[in-house]
């Protein structure tokens, strides 16, 4: 009989039947599982505390006493050792541990750097005491500029015993410090991307696992591990990158088998700008193991723990086959959640684990006798949850980001002294509903039917209305939307508005505004021409966009059916018919003209004949959202046609990235652009009449803010537009830019704006619903 014994029981939980029983830190207690998180009805005990190891003991003494010829197996042999030493007897029934000195070395992570500094590029380190890990002291041995500094226990795992200190908690972190201990001290890169490979040495042979990103979260000053992203990793890390990097993890797993070390290890890197950086070597099995085993067993392979266990007896018959195993690929992730301590955080736990239960984004819910009731300590794991798509991606600026919707520690954003007539506090929620959206209950649901319905306005989201008329986009049927905190209800009399069970504000809902019966003459439905959103009616003289109808269509834009756009076809005389419908029978400010690019070679321009024709029959104001011409005097024929207002939307700066995701309008070159602006600025002056659209989360920050501050100087209002992945977009795997990530942006913009006169746009209050704006 095999008895696996670790830290949670989901760890073996696809290993086919490898273990019978199995001894956990956490565990659900049933079948076979013994745990002391469930024996104590608390989760006050950590990995290494004496407590959970003479629960190991009892336990290992009550099956061996039944069954003396059981064989048990550790996740960390470190622990084994420990159990050794407290009850030597236990010796023989452990099985597949490596020599205490090799995995002592191998553990500490000084002597590891400069072992493999002869192979490759670590990471630069010193050893000092607690009293000299000090901001200002690190700052004149580090002579790099760094901002931040790594601080490890020698032995540390899983970001226990990692801290990061900063200027701001120079005196906190220096107090969680142990006096007199030593500490390895590194430089914080920033832009870098945090990768683990599995390494299986059998025999004379070392095999690579596929890589994954690594998941690193700072909770309370510890850079913690929070979980890994498979299929981030086989979607963004290059194979050029993914070669060297198993290139290397061969070399030291060569150099790590000459010491007599067999079976599962991992190794950590960094990849900085290509360049692969070592950080340390795991001996033991990994947090993310269990991922890997979904994989193998989904392919009928044996798990890492079967083909570690094998690898002490060298069996032919199993080794023979497991180079073919090990090219098995897990387009999977997965996210640790832990108990907090700070207000609201374990009801936004209780409040993920059930949405993670009915969500089409998630595998399974790893629950590990998860209670939402139950006595803890801070930090303590609670459950995990693995996804069928990722949950992270690299963004521009070298480092990783995570969907807004998964760490429940992001999710908190102090709603509790939230203050209506702060702006910023108003700001902050605004970006939190952009960018994570909202879920509707089925109360809620029913009501805006039996009101008209929802007026889903812009790529599946509607627009809530809330405090003093502020309208905003809310992403409704996007990417782990489930997982939102924000929840809309319906009490019998209003909507509201409420982050959990905490109540925000009374909200309306923008109604349907056309009813799909309405058609012209040609049978085409008015929708397809026109859309009332706010205060704005919006035409669309473009039946299709020609950058999407030859395939070059932006990535970060809706699919597109031809088939479907083909039915569809509609004349200028459609065009005017409903501009007259919408005239005589629709409540609107203003027009815009826009959806879709023109063929860029199309001799005839209908949107001056669109624009003559609006004017022909209101005074309303008309905006025109197109590409820069390349003879600006077409703007001028704009001008003498109506036109009030006009865009020229750059959405990406950086020329050869907007290139590869806009493959046709990324080639505008920015001249064309800038040229159009400044003779646009000439006719429509430069309070806001002339603007350009940017796309925030795509490319580096830096360059969206120097580019911001180049519109500026024109005389031209910059609107910033966040990146939210659309289910049917070439970009759904690319994550948006986190909540605060998007507050800075927005602060730095301002004041960009500020500088040279201008606000971030649009002006018009009711059109700022999907933009980085505020009043």
């Amino acid at each position: 009989m095999r008895i696996w014994v670790g830290l949670r029981e989901s760890d073996v939980q696809n290993t086919s039947g490898f273990f019978e029983r199995s001894i956990t830190l956490f565990g659900s207690g049933e079948n076979g599982n013994h745990t002391i998180s469930k024996k104590e009805r608390n989760r006050r005990f950590r990995a290494k505390s004496s407590q959970f190891d003479q629960f190991v003991v009892d336990k290992m003494l009550e099956i061996i006493h039944d069954n003396p010829y059981s064989e048990f197996m550790f996740y960390n042999s470190k622990m084994a050792y420990r159990i050794i030493s407290s009850c030597p007897r236990l010796r023989d029934n452990i099985v597949c541990l490596n020599s205490q000195a090799v995995l002592d070395f191998l553990s500490d992570k000084l002597y590891c750097r400069l072992w493999v500094s002869n192979i490759m590029t670590v990471i630069q380190s010193v050893v000092l005491t607690s009293t000299d890990c000090d901001f200002q002291n690190l700052s004149k041995i580090f002579l790099t500029g760094s901002k931040k500094y790594v601080i490890q226990e020698s032995n540390s795992s899983g970001g226990t015993g990692t801290f990061l200190l900063n200027m701001g908690n120079n005196e906190q972190v220096k107090s969680m410090l142990k006096t007199g201990c030593p500490y390895l001290v590194s430089g914080y890169i920033e832009n870098s991307i945090p990768i683990n490979i599995h390494i299986v040495i059998i025999d004379e042979q070392v095999f690579c696992l596929q890589g994954s990103i690594q998941i690193l979260e700072l909770s309370n000053n510890n850079l913690l591990y929070h979980g890994a992203d498979f299929f981030g990793y086989h979607k963004f890390i290059s194979k050029s990158t993914n070669e060297k990097i198993k290139t290397y993890a061969i070399e030291i797993g060569s150099l790590v088998k000459t010491l007599g070390y067999r079976g599962i290890f991992g190794i950590d890197f960094l990849i900085c700008d290509e360049k692969i950086i070592f950080v340390e070597i795991n001996p033991r099995f990994q947090g993310s193991t269990h991922i890997l085993n979904r994989a193998l067993e989904s392919i009928a392979a044996p798990s890492l723990q079967e083909i570690h266990y094998y690898s002490f007896f060298n069996n032919k018959n199993h080794i023979s086959t497991y180079d073919t195993y090990f090219q098995v690929t897990a387009d999977l992730s997965f996210y640790r959640y832990e108990y907090d301590n700070l207000l609201t955080s374990n009801d936004m736990l209780a409040y993920t684990f059930d949405a993670a239960l009915s969500s089409d984004d998630v595998i399974c819910v790893q629950a590990d006798g998860y209670e939402s009731n139950i006595d803890c300590e801070n930090l303590t794991y609670a459950f995990q949850i693995i996804f069928n798509k990722n949950i992270a991606s690299p963004n521009a600026d070298g480092t990783i980001s995570m969907h807004p919707n998964i760490p429940t520690s992001k999710h908190n954003i102090n709603l509790y002294v939230f203050k209506t007539d702060s702006k910023m506090d108003i700001i902050k929620l605004k970006i939190a509903l952009l960018n994570q959206g909202v879920k509707l209950t089925n109360e809620a649901i029913a009501f805006i039917n039996h009101s008209g319905g929802i007026n889903e306005s812009v790529f599946s989201s509607i627009d809530i209305v809330l405090f003093n008329n502020i309208r905003v986009n809310c992403p409704i049927h996007m990417k782990f939307s489930d997982f939102s905190p924000f929840i809309i209800t319906y009490n019998g009399i209003t909507l509201s508005l409420s982050w959990l069970n905490l109540f925000i504000c009374d909200i309306s809902i923008e109604s349907k505004n056309f009813l799909p019966t309405v058609q012209t003459k040609n049978l085409i439905s008015y929708d397809k021409i026109a859309f009332l959103s706010g205060d704005r009616l919006r035409i669309k003289h473009e039946q299709k966009c020609y950058y999407k109808e030859n395939d070059k269509g932006c990535m970060f834009c809706g699919s597109y059916n031809k088939l479907t756009s083909k039915n569809n076809n509609y004349t200028e005389d459609d065009i005017k018919e409903v501009i007259d419908y919408c005239i005589t029978n629709m409540q609107f400010r203003h027009v815009m003209i826009g959806g879709g690019s023109p063929d860029p070679n199309y001799k005839k321009n209908n949107i001056i004949d669109t624009i003559k024709y609006i004017r022909s029959k209101s005074k309303k104001p008309i905006y025109l959202m197109t590409t820069p011409p390349i003879n600006t005097e077409v703007i001028h024929e704009y001008y003498k046609a109506g036109l009030n207002e006009i865009a020229f939307n750059i959405e990406i700066f950086d020329r050869n990235l907007a290139a590869s995701l806009m493959p046709n309008k990324g080639n505008i070159p920015l001249k064309q652009y800038y040229d159009a602006f400044k003779y646009s600025v000439e006719l429509f002056g430069n309070s806001g009449n002339v603007r350009s659209m940017l796309v925030v989360g795509l490319e580096k920050t830096k360059t969206l803010l120097d580019g911001i501050e180049q519109l500026c100087k024109l005389g031209v209002q910059p609107i910033l537009s966040i990146f939210r992945p659309l289910n049917s977009c070439k970009l759904n795997h690319i994550m948006p830019p986190s909540n605060d990530d998007l507050f800075h942006i927005y602060e730095s913009a301002t004041m960009i704006c500020q500088r040279h006169g201008q606000i971030l746009g649009p002006t018009c209050i009711s059109c700022q619903n999907n933009t980085l704006s505020f009043g």
